[in-house]
């Protein structure tokens, strides 16, 4: 997921939603990407 400006606000990993519109979804913000991951640093991280 993006904001207006372009930069990476979190990754939707999951539309598990049928064609009611019910089920879940899910995603990854940057703050846990970054905890998860030595690539990107804090410091890689756009102000919001």
């Amino acid at each position: 997921m993006l904001n207006r400006q372009g930069h990476l606000m979190g990754i939707h990993t999951d539309g598990d939603c049928d064609e009611k519109g019910h089920g879940a979804n899910r995603g990854w913000t940057v703050d846990a990407i970054v905890g998860a991951s030595p690539y990107p640093r804090s410091a890689d991280i756009a102000e919001r």
